[in-house]
């Protein structure tokens, strides 16, 4: 709706930059609607104001499973106000050609992120259940799933950079940095399926201050200070490229994290056989 509606009130109804804030405000609004109604037909958690209930537990359980996902989301924002910060001083182009480049990146994050959230619930009720090895198998069919749809997307964004960039927009400088700027992005983007996929593990696991930590790596934790250090080094091209860097960083820190989930998860397979014979 949003790629629809954004167009058509920026230039047909002729609002500019007020008609991108109001078609996201308008397809937020709709999907809140779409959700509400969803919630409601289903069943699973009909909402009213009957049911509202407090607790010191049940808020601790909400603010472990939400405080992830909350910082992903911040962490969004925070992204695009260093990279824009960092591009000002080499002009217009340079602040155009990385928002550009943002928004063709983020169709292969909402790819990472789908899978992720197919992975959840599966995760969720495994785990819940005991079925420690299904949840092994499942993180490990979505970092392939995450990591290989998201690398044919980055081998086409990667040979066909300039094209895409002038879809939205045919500044010649514009395209020139964009261009350079979506390859950097194009290398190491799949990687970072790693990083999501177990950072939705960790997260639907109960574990939230390693689940927070790993979500706020990309974006800000190892984003901020590789701006700072490639644009004062590199110029630009440091501009350019800081986010692949960040990216390299945060798989770096992502694969400890994986191995040690794997272990935490292959010894309580292990203790649960082990009680199980024993009970036998």
């Amino acid at each position: 709706l949003n790629f629809g509606l954004a167009p058509l009130l920026i230039f047909v109804a002729g609002l500019g930059i007020a008609g991108a804030g109001l078609a996201t405000i308008i397809c937020q609004f709709v999907s809140f609607c779409l959700l509400l109604a969803g919630m409601q037909r289903s069943h699973v958690a009909h909402l009213s104001l009957g049911a509202l209930a407090w607790g010191r537990d049940l808020a601790r359980e909400v603010n472990n499973g939400g405080l992830p996902s909350l910082a992903r989301q911040l962490v969004g924002g925070f992204a695009i106000t260093v990279l824009n910060n960092a591009a000002r001083p080499f002009g217009d182009a340079a602040i155009a050609a990385i928002a550009i480049v943002q928004r063709i990146v983020s169709f292969g994050n909402y790819i990472q992120i789908g899978i992720g959230q197919g992975f959840q619930p599966v995760c969720g009720y495994n785990y819940g259940a005991g079925r420690y090895e299904r949840v092994r198998e499942g993180m490990r069919f979505a970092h392939r799933a995450a990591f290989g749809i998201v690398a044919v997307v980055c081998v086409l964004t990667f040979a066909f950079a300039p094209q895409i960039v002038t879809v939205f927009r045919d500044d010649p400088e514009v395209i020139k940095i964009a261009t350079v700027t979506l390859r950097f992005q194009s290398v190491t983007l799949a990687l970072t399926g790693v990083a999501m996929i177990t950072n939705f593990a960790l997260q639907t696991t109960g574990r939230m201050w390693r689940a927070t930590f790993l979500g706020l790596c990309r974006l800000g934790l190892a984003l901020a200070p590789s701006v700072a250090i490639m644009s004062r080094l590199f110029g630009l091209a440091g501009v350019e490229a800081a986010q692949s860097v960040a990216d390299v960083i945060t798989v770096s820190v992502a694969i400890p994290m994986t191995i040690g989930l794997g272990r935490e998860l292959r010894d309580r397979e292990a203790k649960a056989e082990k009680d199980g014979a024993a009970r036998a």
